[in-house]
C-alpha cells in the first residue's frame, strides 16, 4: 500500500501496538521485516536498550498478527520493510539497500 489517495486509510497502514513497542518501534530500537507474508521482528538496538516487555524475543522471531480471526488486515510489508530499512540507515547497519531493494512496490 502507498500513502495516497484512497489507499491513505487502509488498515493495512496502521500498527497498533503496546507503549513500550511503539516507543521502541518509533524510535528505531526495533523493526518488522516481512517477507513471503512472514513478519519477523528485528533488533536495531543493544538487547539491554530493548524494552523488557520485549526482552523475552530475539532478533528474527516471527511476529503473529490476528490469531483470533482471519478478518485482520495485515500491516503493509511495504511499510515495514521501508521503516526498518530506515531503521538500518538510521543505526549504521549496512544491509538497508537489500532490504529496499527485496520490497515490492505495490
Amino acid at each position: 500500500m502507498l500513502l495516497a489517495g484512497s489507499q491513505f486509510n487502509d488498515p493495512a497502514n496502521g500498527l497498533l501496538l503496546d507503549p513500550s513497542a511503539y516507543s521502541a518501534f518509533g524510535d528505531f530500537r526495533i523493526g518488522i521485516e516481512c517477507r513471503d507474508n512472514t513478519y519477523r521482528l528485528r533488533l536495531l538496538y543493544p538487547h539491554t536498550l530493548i524494552p523488557p516487555a520485549m526482552a523475552v524475543h530475539n532478533d528474527g522471531d516471527e511476529l503473529l498478527f490476528g490469531m483470533e480471526s482471519q478478518s485482520v488486515t495485515l500491516p503493509s510489508e511495504l511499510l515495514c520493510n521501508v521503516h526498518l530499512a530506515i531503521g538500518y540507515v538510521l543505526r549504521g547497519q549496512s544491509n538497508a539497500s537489500q532490504m529496499i531493494a527485496m520490497t515490492p512496490i505495490y
